[in-house]
């Protein structure tokens, strides 16, 4: 047995067993964290040096892979995802040791996350010594790789924290702890949920199974549950009591939020429904689901065994309804995934299924019926999301305006309602976004049945742009540099969001397409014109034949170089590679013979990342303050000699991403100057009474 997996799962063992100690002991000590930290770091050395001898290196990197790579492998598998969530809940009930119930939570939901860990086992020995691995599936070999996954997982540890002072605090607690909890360590996990957010949506607008920042995909919408909770509950702690009981909205807001998270890892892993999130390999779905359940049951014993009823802190009646509105938001969400996952199962009929009709879209003879048969699943429909969604929103856009102006003006209630009743005569009546809509893009008439709620959503939008400008005015007025320090901060967090949304519907409704057809080999080294927009020269490629980490496997790849030139005078050059042949085999041990870069939608083992400085299949973006392009290319095997075929560019124009970009900037902005504040009381916890 390698000393590598002695030593690992050494550290492992006695973590497990000094937290069990602790639980016993009502204490926590730094054994379990000291040996955690290790046990990461051991794990993250043999990435970096390939010792392929553990299962874990060898499934996850290779030795073509670059150093932050190899370290971000940390992340890319199951084994790695529960050694460092266990790790972080460990070190937060450390932290917040202070105070019983948080410290209580952090250690019960970490000794199951650990068990899991010891269970899959991350240093496993492979039994023989190979000098290659498998490495990363090639929609991770990613620069976003290293930011997004690990904001999100530290977000879901942050976010964990308060549910065992909420849970405490459903049995008649006092809200100090929870107060706590919420103001340090939730705080700083929704701003590394929107970090993880905003970093993902700029992920998927570039990589090909996406092609826009957000679709609704199963995952995606669990992580917006998580989210929506977070930002009830952040909402509601203001004027709170500390030596009252919170109010069960609240307490409940921190349950939900908890038992959602395992549910959104659940999801990861699951192949119930169709999702481009799909997790391949080792899964502990029913460790995930067992801890939210235990959460929950756990939740509803505090509640029920309450002997005595207590007056909880009153809070203000527009923060109460924001809290509602968030509740709404992330109910209509989950029961979103909740009746996929009921039609899934009980095998309903459904006419119209987007992801699969994307994926059939790019593929055709033998391919289409494999893909046809292993996508012939349910979806989250983000139709019914969207139509759930929407009046929820507009109404919140406009209690938000009431909720900035009132603070500069007596008359808030009455401009609200003048502002509600203009903007919904004026979307109504001028419909800008039916009036602009050119027909060339991907909106369907699903989303055109929504264009009355989208035009008083815009309309509603601008209000509340204007009142909070003036609110951020009127802080600077009265408060100087101070209101930098907590006012300001807040009101730049509501303004990008407010930006992103009106970004956000106006790129994914009025967007266009414009397509161009050509013939390869012939137009190698030629101008293409496409539309009055681009210039398009693609050169020939350089066909390279590759090992891909089989015993006398190769594949075929191929590197080109794009320009791009734009009718402004700009140019632009990419290098890509197109991998064309895997010979790996499926799950399953068949082959299907010669595949392409867009069969990793169906199996990532099907296309590995080469060497190379990017893929042919991902569109090139073409930025700009009125609008973003996507230039799409094919991806064909290589022609036969003196053979030329048509192929198809594709260029969709997404109008005003700016603005969405620019509210994720400004909400992240914002967020991280509140999370100054946030940070010290996460450092600096308040002692228990």
């Amino acid at each position: 047995m390698p000393a590598l997996t002695l030593i690992g799962n050494a550290l492992l063992l006695i973590s497990l067993i000094s937290l069990a100690l602790g639980l016993y002991r009502k204490t926590i000590s730094l054994t379990p964290i000291v040996c955690l930290w290790s046990a990461i770091v051991l794990l993250e050395l043999a990435l970096a040096f390939d010792r392929f001898e553990l299962v874990y290196v060898y499934s996850y990197s290779a030795t073509a892979l670059p150093l932050w790579l190899k370290l971000a492998s940390l992340w890319g598998g199951e084994q790695g995802t529960l050694l460092l969530l266990s790790t972080l809940l460990a070190t937060l009930g450390w932290h917040y040791r202070a105070w019983p119930s948080t410290r209580v939570g952090m250690q019960l939901i970490a000794l199951a996350m650990l068990l899991g860990c010891l269970w899959f086992n991350p240093f496993a020995a492979t039994g023989t010594m190979a000098n290659e691995g498998l490495g990363l599936n090639a929609h991770l070999v990613s620069p976003w790789m290293a930011l997004h996954p690990p904001a999100v997982l530290l977000a879901y540890s942050f976010l964990w924290l308060p549910v065992g002072a909420a849970i405490h605090g459903l049995n008649g607690a006092n809200s100090a702890a929870w107060l706590v909890a919420v103001r340090g360590a939730a705080s700083v996990g929704w701003g590394l949920m929107c970090l993880g957010l905003a970093s993902g949506m700029w992920w998927a607008f570039q990589d090909f199974t996406y092609g826009q920042f957000w679709h609704w995909d199963p995952v995606q919408t669990a992580v917006f549950t998580v989210w929506a909770l977070a930002s009830g509950q952040l909402h509601g702690i203001r004027q709170l009591n500390p030596q009252k009981p919170a109010p069960a909205l609240l307490l409940w807001s921190s349950v939900l939020c908890a038992i959602s998270i395992p549910l959104a890892l659940l999801i990861v892993r699951d192949s119930t429904l169709a999702s481009s999130h799909r997790y391949i390999g080792d899964t502990s779905l029913w460790l995930m689901l067992i801890l939210a359940a235990g959460q929950l049951l756990a939740a509803l014993w505090a509640r029920f065994s309450r002997q005595q009823r207590t007056i909880a802190s009153r809070q203000a009646v527009i923060l109460i309804i924001a809290c509602w509105m968030f509740f709404a938001m992330a109910a209509g969400a989950a029961g979103s995934l909740a009746y996929s996952y009921i039609c899934e199962n009980l095998h309903c009929s459904r006419d119209f299924v987007p992801f699969r009709q994307a994926v059939l879209s790019w593929t055709g003879g033998a391919e289409y019926a494999h893909l046809a048969k292993v996508f012939d699943q349910w979806e989250v429909d983000h139709f019914v999301v969207v139509r759930l969604l929407l009046p929820l929103m507009a109404v919140l856009l406009l209690m938000t305006g009431y909720a900035f102006i009132r603070t500069s003006t007596k008359r808030a209630l009455s401009l609200t309602v003048i502002a509600g009743i203009t903007g919904l005569a004026v979307g109504l009546y001028f419909k800008p976004l039916e009036n602009l809509i050119d027909g060339t893009g991907v909106t369907t008439a699903h989303t055109m049945q929504l264009f009355s709620v989208l035009d008083v959503l815009l309309m509603w939008c601008l209000w509340a742009i204007l009142a909070t400008l003036l609110w951020c005015y009127q802080a600077w007025r009265r408060r100087g540099w101070n209101a930098w320090s907590r006012l300001i901060p807040v009101g730049l967090v509501h303004l990008g969001a407010i930006l992103f949304i009106v970004g956000a519907t106006i790129a994914s409704t009025l967007d266009s397409s414009l397509q161009k057809t050509f013939s390869l080999p012939a137009q190698y080294g030629k101008q293409i014109r496409l539309g009055s927009e681009f210039t398009v020269t693609l050169d020939a490629p350089q066909w390279i034949q590759s090992h891909d980490g089989i015993a006398g496997g190769s594949a075929l790849s191929a590197l080109s170089r794009w320009q791009f030139s734009t009718s402004d005078g700009l140019a632009q050059q990419e290098h890509a590679s197109i991998l064309y042949r895997d010979t790996r085999a499926q799950q399953d041990g068949t082959q299907m013979g010669s595949f392409r870069q867009r069969c990793m939608i169906l199996d990532y083992r099907f296309a590995r990342a080469l060497d190379r400085p990017g893929y042919m299949l991902h569109p090139v973006i073409n930025r700009g303050l009125l609008a973003d392009w996507q230039i799409w290319m094919p991806a064909e095997p290589p022609p036969l000699q003196g053979e030329s075929r048509e192929q198809l560019m594709i260029a969709r124009r997404f109008p005003m991403m700016s603005l969405l970009w620019s509210g994720l900037v400004l909400i992240l902005v914002g967020t991280s100057l509140i999370l100054l504040s946030g940070l010290r009381r996460t450092v600096y916890p308040v002692t228990s009474q």
